[in-house]
């Protein structure tokens, strides 16, 4: 065993927060998932027979035999689990053949993600489903951080999205109750908004709360309802306004242009962010 391991083994014994596990340590997790699951499904089997909540396959003696295979790393379990599904899938689309096979160890790998989940006390789902993760990918590299909620979604695995602890994370973080915080690692944590803030009355007015997914939608549909109301007054001209004496801009028409340059600014923004990393992108497979 490395000593990258060990240190990683060590910390999770001691930690009273998430464990952070090398991306190392991670693939070799996800690889011993899969050979169980495998071993669990050696044949094709009915999808309908992996789903159900009595199914006689992912048994509780299943799910536990999965816990101890992950050892002092189960909080990481879902993650890793939907890291072998995500694998799964590509064996099922690039072998035609044992199609049914590969996908059906793909949403026994779901399935036991959520049920593994569900498992998990109150106090421990923010760490389980929104601690991020690396792997390495299959040319060595590290890949980017990611958790076991962004994994769900990027992967469409709604199985795992559908299930109550999953629904409750992101209302949680919809409604602001869990806020996104920077750590000195230049990572994302995400911790109760209670625990931020002193109990005054100025600390209700914080700006950064319009950060928060609802607030923000909130905001942006606020905003546009604005401009439609500055639009419309701006479009109202009336045939005294053709004179030579009103020639000049009035109140509306300045909002009116000043709210389309920063839509057109924004716009300018993002498509300069896409066309940088399409051309990143385009650099590096030149490259490999």
């Amino acid at each position: 065993m490395s000593n990258d391991d060990t240190a990683d083994e060590s910390a999770s014994l001691i930690s009273s927060k998430s464990v952070r596990a090398s991306p190392d340590t991670l693939t070799k997790l996800v690889k011993r998932l899969r050979a169980l699951t495998f071993k669990l499904l050696p044949v094709q089997v009915e999808i309908k027979d992996l789903t159900t909540p009595t199914s006689r396959i992912i048994s509780p003696h299943v799910i536990q035999t999965y816990l101890t295979a992950a050892g002092d790393f189960q909080e990481a379990l879902p993650y890793c689990l939907l890291q072998a599904r995500q694998s799964f899938m590509w064996d099922a689309n690039h072998n035609p053949a044992d199609y049914d096979e590969f996908y059906g160890r793909a949403i026994a790998c779901e399935v036991l993600a959520r049920k593994i989940v569900h498992l998990t006390p109150p106090e421990r789902l923010t760490t389980v489903m929104s601690t991020r993760y690396r792997h390495l990918e299959w040319d060595g590299d590290d890949s980017d951080l990611s958790s076991a909620l962004e994994l769900a979604i990027d992967t469409h695995c709604t199985i795992f999205l559908s299930s109550t602890e999953a629904q409750h994370v992101v209302n949680c973080l919809w409604r602001g109750d869990w806020i996104q915080k920077n750590n000195k690692h230049n990572d994302i944590d995400y911790v109760p908004f209670d625990d931020t803030r002193e109990r005054r009355f100025q600390d209700h007015l914080d700006p950064s709360r319009i950060s928060v997914p609802r607030y923000q939608n909130f905001f942006r549909v606020s905003i546009w309802i604005a401009f439609l109301v500055i639009y419309s007054q701006a479009v109202r001209q009336p045939v005294e306004r053709l004179k030579a004496s009103h020639q000049s801009l009035d109140a509306w028409e300045y909002a009116l242009y000043i709210f389309s340059l920063s839509f057109a600014i924004e716009d300018l923004y993002k498509a300069g962010n896409s066309f940088g990393t399409y051309l990143k992108l385009n650099l590096m497979n030149s490259i490999l």
